[in-house]
């Protein structure tokens, strides 16, 4: 499907060749979550429409086993098409920030920029493909909205303004993410790697787009076929966004963790080395105690302790993940399903088979 999708959409839009090698070496072979969660959010929606059932008593039991197939031939495309997008966008994110943070491979095999005869021509390369999904995105919404009497230029309106809100929020993730840390005091190391800084962080570089994204572009489609659920609702929804951002800062602790296990990730692992603020070196400033201790870490942030430092934090990292990130990550997955047992039957139902996708996940 996804060679099948790149193949006609860069001969579509008249792409040149290495467009085509960026989509196939940076688009294939992930998870497909997002594209995936598009896909299940417009199928549990389009489930309560089709039943004719208010918000509050909508069964969508089982739409589990639904697949696109049992779609007509343009739905399908359109399902096909919006999220491979998604992947798309995906692929953007870790090529530009693989450059960022001069990562050696992605996926267990070389960054894209780490080619022969690519390096930063690989910022044009992004340039190029993130013009070319936006331009997708739209002809599909445009083509779309016709089925029904609403205004075509709404549908693609709200499509294309959803998917720049979300691409701008994580690019300011991103940045906020890789900015120097600049501690002359405790105090300023507290100020950076705390829990309220770090959700933050997630809620910009990860909810945004791998989660809202998806689920929203997913409601303006099943919308657009019915209007019998107030869709409006649904992605003005404060407790739509809670569960986004819970989800994303599970996300974000989970590739920490991974950050630290390489084979597992085919990531290079460099978070320590960045002076990222991560769960895990949250976690250790927050049990600092003595000034020896606190004035180390200041100096390990300005690049004035020598590799050994390096060594034993990530010493006291492994302990840590060994005695308390289970529980940790069970804590989160807790809260988050806490909350979802009072929740609209669309959010539970989409929240429950997102918890089901990624919960200990180990890639």
């Amino acid at each position: 499907m996804e060679d099948e999708f790149i193949q006609r959409v860069c001969t579509l839009y008249k792409q040149p060749q290495i467009v085509t090698e960026y989509l196939k070496y940076n688009a294939t072979g992930g998870k497909l979550f997002r594209g995936n969660l598009f896909q299940k959010s417009f199928s549990i929606l389009r489930k309560c429409q089709e039943d004719n059932l208010q918000e509050e008593t909508c069964n969508t039991e089982n739409t589990e086993d639904k697949e696109i197939e049992q779609y007509n031939d343009f739905t399908r495309k359109f399902l096909i098409d919006i999220a491979m997008c998604m992947e798309i966008l995906q692929a953007y994110f870790l090529v530009t920030d693989d450059i960022i943070d001069n990562s050696e491979t992605r996926r267990g095999k070389r960054a894209w920029y780490r080619l022969p005869n690519i390096g930063l021509d690989a910022l044009s390369h992004s340039s190029q493909v993130y013009s070319l999904t936006c331009e997708i995105l739209m002809s599909n919404y445009e083509n779309l909205s016709k089925l029904s009497e609403k205004d075509p230029d709404e549908c693609k309106y709200l499509a294309l303004k959803t998917f720049n809100e979300a691409s701008l929020i994580t690019w300011m993730g991103q940045m906020q993410d890789t900015l120097e840390k600049k501690c002359e005091v405790y105090e300023d190391v507290q100020y950076f790697f705390n829990k309220d800084y770090f959700f933050g962080i997630s809620r910009a570089k990860t909810s945004a787009y791998t989660v809202y994204l998806p689920i929203k572009l997913g409601i303006i489609a099943a919308n657009n076929f019915s209007s019998k659920i107030n869709s409006d609702l649904l992605i003005k929804s404060s407790e739509l966004k809670f569960f986004c951002d819970y989800i994303a800062y599970l996300m974000q602790m989970q590739d920490d963790y991974l950050n630290f296990y390489p084979e597992l990730s085919g990531k290079s692992g460099t978070d320590l080395q960045e002076r990222k603020v991560t769960f895990f070196t949250c976690k250790y400033v927050a049990n600092l105690c003595s000034d020896e201790d606190k004035n180390d870490f200041i100096n390990y942030l300005n690049y004035k302790n020598s590799n050994n430092y390096i060594i034993k934090l990530e010493n006291c990292i492994f302990k840590m993940i060994e005695q308390e990130y289970d529980s940790d990550e069970q804590n989160v997955v807790n809260i988050i399903l806490t909350r979802a047992k009072n929740s609209h039957q669309f959010i539970r139902d989409i929240v429950l088979w997102i918890i089901k996708k990624v919960h200990r996940r180990k890639k």
